[in-house]
């Protein structure tokens, strides 16, 4: 009979993010091995995130929870994200004196901080703290997050580090199929537009060439009108996003908050250099000169466009075949802890 692993996060099926492509893809390589319930917002009532009515917060409370883990009756818990979901699951294992693991996927100090400007990083941390200081361990994509963490006041005796990792029988390198006619390079990013992600650095560089976006999000019909040169592409299937990466001669990625950035791993392996700033995240994946371009922080991202160009294809994959979702999944599994180990 195999074990029951039970999975809440805030996020939903239709969400298009790191997160939710580690889940999707810890559910496709152990459900042979486990019997793994994931709870989302898929499954409540959900209201918007103040200033920012694309995000969703579910309405549910610790008794719904309690019920689900004992309807369930699982092995382990994993808690995957810091929203309603995430803070009710930890008190709802909390009262039922159970352990859990949880992941830091997210900065979510500074992306709250950067929307609303007087909630200050540090009571965010505290709040924080509740879900992950009472887990038996903290799952994190990498070194640099994890000295994040330690910085901020998190338990390192719980601190596990899991690379995130990429679907290599899809994004694989191949020939540039699209684009042909646009005027090169082609430049290119991948995610959610939103304030957050710092896509306006990216937008304002006055480079020759061709700028793409790829995925949707709230601010982008505010810059479709104030960059008409720009070609929004819109969501995309990971099949066609795939010829996209491939298509492109180089991914950029402004963000300043992201913890590890899942779409640069995608690029590197169809062979696309990754220019980026030179922050916790990036900076645990692009090895600078080899694989793409790092920037310091205040410096312009397009003084990086033409030494990403001549970063070779084949350093590219080389850098991203180490990244495989298999070992990723083997990993977490070994990391979970028993519900009954407190």
């Amino acid at each position: 009979m195999k074990k029951r692993l039970l999975i809440l996060t805030d996020t939903y099926s239709t969400q298009v993010n790191g997160v939710q492509t580690s889940l999707n893809a810890l559910i496709r390589n152990l459900s042979d091995t486990l019997d793994i319930t994931l709870v989302s917002a898929d499954d409540f009532y959900t209201v918007p995130y103040p200033s920012y009515s694309e995000l969703r917060l579910s309405v549910v409370s610790s008794q719904q929870i309690i019920k689900i883990i004992r309807d369930v009756n699982p092995d382990f818990i994993h808690i995957a994200t810091e929203g309603t979901i995430g803070f009710t699951s930890a008190n709802a294992c909390r009262e039922l004196g159970y352990a859990y693991t949880s992941a830091f996927h997210t900065k979510f100090p500074e992306y709250i901080n950067i929307r609303m400007p007087l909630i200050r990083k540090k009571w965010v941390h505290k709040a924080l703290l509740y879900i992950h200081s009472n887990a038996s361990k903290i799952i994190v994509s990498n070194s640099i997050m994890e000295r994040y963490l330690l910085e901020n006041g998190y338990p390192k005796e719980k601190i596990r580090i899991l690379h995130f990792w990429v679907d290599h029988t899809l994004f694989t390198p191949g020939p540039r199929t699209l684009f042909l006619e646009l005027p090169r390079p082609i430049l290119l990013f991948v995610g959610r537009i939103s304030v957050e992600k710092n896509i306006r650095d990216f937008l304002s560089m006055q480079h020759a060439g061709t700028k793409l976006v790829v995925w949707d999000g709230p601010i982008r019909h505010t810059l479709e009108k104030e960059f008409p040169s720009v070609h929004f592409l819109g969501s995309q299937k990971k099949e066609d996003l795939v010829d996209i990466y491939r298509s492109a001669d180089l991914f950029v990625f402004p963000s300043l908050t992201d913890t590890f950035g899942l779409v640069n791993i995608e690029a590197l392996a169809c062979g696309t250099p990754v220019l980026a700033y030179d922050t916790d995240g990036p900076n645990a994946i692009i090895q600078n000169g080899e694989n793409g371009v790092l920037i310091p922080c205040g410096e312009s991202l397009e003084t990086g466009i033409d030494r990403g160009l001549l970063i070779s294809h084949e350093a590219c994959i080389k850098s991203a075949s180490s990244y495989d979702w298999e070992l990723f999944s083997e990993w977490f599994l070994e990391e979970q802890i028993p519900v009954t180990s407190l």
